[in-house]
Order: structure tokens, then sequence, then C-alpha cells
């Protein structure tokens, strides 16, 4: 090869390597695939981390399955080629923050069946509906949207709940969940010395400590008829669709609503915050997928969408700091950023917050 055919040749090399890919890839990924494969229809992928090396003007195709885990693009689209993450035509794929428990499910009476988990968790769910963790007074049976309320009783205050109705069983270090004074708020306090049909004490209230500023009286103390409801013990678990988590032993028990064995339902907890996170992130698509248990963050990005999206169960929150709003999980900051036919529904707080 003469000097010049070398300069042809390298100035060829530089020209690709400049221009980059000459058309957009489309790529596969579906659960039943496997990372080391192609990345084709016929060949897909198994996990959104795979998918997500995805470069401008690329498509990545879902099919229809769990993907429980949390989807990060490892770069930005740009402005004439985004990178899209969609849902294969026909098929619905779900992101979830829950990830399935695994193992054997015993029977430990009447109905109610236990599992050994090393998982930390607040929120269960049962082929993707959340399930009332085990309370009283008792949510009726698959209804999360209509629950019972007892009234505290005379000699209710910061520190101590009266009460005649108080249940038998064992709730130290459960929780109280509280609306106190004027019930502006709720709140949730850890039970201690519990005395069944007489009183429970608990940690004492921020509110206790700087009272209030603004108004003659205090509208925050805890008194007689202030409704509540106690969480956190076994000793609630009496009604189908319940379930509590004993984290000394590592041990959850759950009571189906169909009475079963939970080997025959898909049982999962919620483990992550979010689906996807498209943060610090411009020109990248979502369109067509189903979300469970977990939110979509989409801070301090450009021009990035969310398209025919169902987010269900985005934020749950089981101790509560009156007055203190937890994080949000839905959150849209930055410019040019879309949210076009989506639904959010079962979020215990904020849906999707949204800032210029």
């Amino acid at each position: 090869m003469n000097r010049l055919d070398r300069c042809k040749w390298l100035h060829s090399l530089l020209g690709l390597w400049i221009a980059g890919p000459l058309t957009a890839a489309e790529h596969w990924v579906s659960r039943s695939g496997n990372d080391a494969n192609a990345g084709t229809q016929a060949a897909p992928w198994q996990t959104l981390r795979k998918a997500a090396a995805a470069v401008p003007g690329d498509t990545v195709f879902l099919r229809a399955g769990t993907y429980a885990e949390t989807l990060r693009p490892a770069r930005s689209g740009e402005a004439d080629k985004p990178i899209r993450f969609v849902g294969a035509p026909g098929e619905r794929p779900l992101l979830s923050g829950a990830d399935a428990l695994t193992g054997i499910w015993q029977p430990h009476q009447g109905r109610i069946y236990k599992l050994q988990t090393d998982l930390k968790f607040i929120q269960l769910f049962v082929d993707g509906k959340m399930m009332p963790e085990a309370r009283w007074p008792n949510t009726p049976p698959g209804e999360l949207m209509t629950y019972n309320r007892a009234a505290a009783g005379e000699g209710t205050g910061y520190e101590v709940l009266a009460g005649k109705n108080l249940p038998t069983g064992d709730w130290n270090g459960g929780i109280v969940l509280l609306w106190p004074g004027s019930r502006w708020v709720s709140m949730t306090r850890r039970i201690a010395d519990y005395q069944p049909g007489q009183s429970l004490r608990f940690d004492p209230t921020t509110e206790q400590k700087v009272k209030d500023k603004f108004h003659a009286t205090d509208p925050y103390k805890p008194h007689a008829g202030n409704p509540y409801l106690l969480m956190g013990s076994l000793a609630g678990l009496d009604s189908p669709g319940e379930w509590f988590l004993d984290e000394k032993t590592s041990t959850v028990y759950l009571w189906t609503l169909d009475g079963n064995s939970p080997a025959t339902h898909t049982v999962a907890v919620k483990e992550r915050d979010y689906a996807a996170d498209f943060s610090k992130r411009s020109f990248v698509e979502l369109n067509g997928v189903d979300i469970l248990g977990a939110g979509v963050n989409m801070a301090d990005t450009q021009d990035c969408v969310l398209d025919d999206c169902c987010l269900r169960y985005v934020e749950h929150v089981r101790q509560w700091e009156s007055g203190k709003l937890p994080p949000v999980r839905n959150v849209i900051t930055g410019k040019g950023n879309e949210w076009r036919r989506c639904l959010i529904y079962g979020s215990a707080t904020t849906g999707l917050q949204m800032a210029g």
C-alpha cells in the first residue's frame, strides 16, 4: 500500500469514527432472553441493565413480562435521535419496584402461612395488588380505600392513648396511627407499655415540644374522640388479605384473599423507589409500559417523554411524622419534558411533582 492509499484508508476510518453508526438500531428484550444474545427479536437480551447501553437513535422493544430492576440509561439521546424504550407491539411489559418472595411457604395457623425472608419491606403485593398490613380495626378484605378506625378514650394525651376497646394481644413495638387534636394531620408513633382494654404509651411528638405558635389552644394535642388504628403486630393478622413482617425473626406472615397457600400466587415486596431513572438525561422516551410499586425520576432532565404508561402504588408510607411529607417518587424538573396519556393511582402521598 503506497502513501496515498494509506492516507485514503486512514481518512475513511476517521470518517466512520466521526459519523458513528449509519442507521439507528433496534434492540429487543425479553424475560426469556439472555444478555449474551445479539439483542435481536429472534435472540433478545434479558435485562434492562443490558438495554440501558442504547445509544442515540436506538429503539429498545420490551416484551411482556416483569422487569424487577431500575431502567437507568447510560447516556442521553439527541434532539433528532432520541433513545426510545417502548413496549413491544401488542404487549405491556411491567417495570416493578418489587421483588418476588422466594422460598417455601409453611402453614402457621388456620389460613395464615409464613415464610423466612431476609428482605425488609413495608409494602406487599399479591398478584400485582397491594395488600394491607395487619391492623386493628380491620380493613374490609380487598378494600384499600375503605378502612375503619377506633376512637380514643378519656385520658388520651401527648404520650398516652386510652381506650376500653383496645384489643387483646401483644402490640408492644407496633405502630399507632393517630389523627390527633383538630385532625389536620395524621401521625404514627411506636407503641410501648401496651395494656389491653386500658391504654398504650407512645413516643413524644414534635408538637409536644414546640406547641403551636399560631393558635390560643393546642390543635395538635391528642384527646378523647381522636380516630386511630393499630399496626405492626401478629395479633392483628385475623382477616383475609392481611400480612405481617416480624423483623426480629425474619418471618413474613400472610393470609391470602382466597385463603389458599401464597405458593399459588405471585407475592412480591417493594424494594426499589424508581422503576426508571432519567435524572440528568436528555431526549429519552419511555412508552407503553406498566409500572408497579415505584416511580419515575425525571429530575433535572431535558426533553424526556413518558407516554401511555400506568403507574400503580408509586409511593407508600408506614411511619409518618405529622406535618412532614416523605420524599416524592414521581418527579419532573428541568425543561421540555412531557408526560402524556399516563395514569397514576394508589399512591399514598404525592402522585406527581413538577417544577420548572
